[in-house]
C-alpha cells in the first residue's frame, strides 16, 4: 500500500528527438568550423611571415606568390565565417522555437 506515493528509483528520461540530434550536429559543425577558422588564420599569419622573409632575401616573385596565397586564404576565411554565421543563426532559431513550444 505504501507504493502509491513512492517515487520511482530511476527518474524518467526524455527520449532523444530528431531536434536534439540536429542541434548536436550543428554544434559539432560549429566546433569544426571554429577549428578550421583557427587553422586558416595561422596559415595566413605564416604566409605573411614567409612574404616578409622573401622580400628581405630579395625574392620578390616568390613573395608575391606568398601574398597571393594569403589572399586565397582570406577568401577561405570569409567563406568559413559565412558558414559559421549560418550555423549560429540556425541554432538560435531552433532554440527560440523550442522556447516557444515550452510556453
Amino acid at each position: 500500500m505504501g507504493n502509491v506515493f513512492a517515487s520511482s528509483k530511476h527518474p524518467k528520461c526524455d527520449s532523444i528527438t530528431d531536434t536534439d540530434r540536429a542541434v548536436l550536429k550543428l554544434k559539432t559543425q560549429r566546433r569544426q568550423l571554429n577549428a578550421q577558422r583557427t587553422r586558416v588564420e595561422s596559415l595566413i599569419a605564416r604566409e605573411i611571415e614567409v612574404a616578409k622573409e622573401l622580400i628581405a632575401a630579395k625574392k620578390r616573385e616568390r613573395a608575391l606568390l606568398a601574398l597571393k596565397k594569403k589572399r586565397l586564404r582570406e577568401g577561405q576565411l570569409e567563406q568559413i565565417d559565412a558558414y559559421l554565421l549560418n550555423v549560429e543563426q540556425v541554432l538560435a532559431n531552433i532554440e527560440s522555437a523550442q522556447r516557444q513550444n515550452r510556453l
